[in-house]
C-alpha cells in the first residue's frame, strides 16, 4: 500500500455510496412494513407494549368529565433568575469594556506618537535653520 497518498476509505464517493445503501435498506424495509431493516441492527428495535394478558373487551364510553373548579393559586414571589444569564451578561459587558479600553489606548498611543514626531521634526528644523 502506498502510504504517501491519502486513503480512499473516506473518499466522498465511498461515503455517499454507503449512505445511499442505508437509505435504500431503510426504504425497502418501510415498503415491506418492517420498522427497521435487518441491515441496521445497531438501531434499537421497538418493544411490543403487550403485557401478555388478554386484552379487555371494549367497554361503553364514559360520561364526559366535569372539570373541577380550581382555587386560584397564590402569586409566588419571583426568585432570582438563573445565575448563568447574569454571568453571561457580565462577561459580555466586561468584553465590551475591554474592547473600548484597548481601542482608546491605541488611539492615545497614535496621538502621542504623532505629537512626538511633530515635536522632533520641529527640533530638527530649528537645528537646520
Amino acid at each position: 500500500m502506498d502510504h504517501t497518498r491519502p486513503s480512499s476509505l473516506y473518499h466522498p464517493s465511498r461515503i455517499l455510496a454507503f449512505h445511499a445503501r442505508l437509505i435504500v435498506l431503510w426504504w425497502d424495509a418501510r415498503l415491506m412494513g418492517l420498522a427497521y431493516p435487518a441491515g441496521m441492527s445497531f438501531v434499537r428495535k421497538p418493544r411490543p407494549y403487550s403485557s401478555g394478558l388478554p386484552s379487555a373487551p371494549l367497554s361503553a364510553p364514559r360520561a364526559p368529565r366535569v372539570p373541577k373548579e380550581k382555587a386560584p393559586r397564590p402569586a409566588r414571589p419571583r426568585g432570582p433568575r438563573s445565575s448563568w444569564a447574569g454571568a453571561v451578561t457580565a462577561l459580555a459587558g466586561l468584553g465590551a469594556l475591554l474592547v473600548l479600553v484597548v481601542g482608546l489606548s491605541g488611539l492615545w498611543n497614535a496621538v502621542a506618537r504623532d505629537w512626538q514626531f511633530r515635536s522632533a521634526a520641529a527640533g530638527v528644523l530649528d537645528v537646520v535653520r
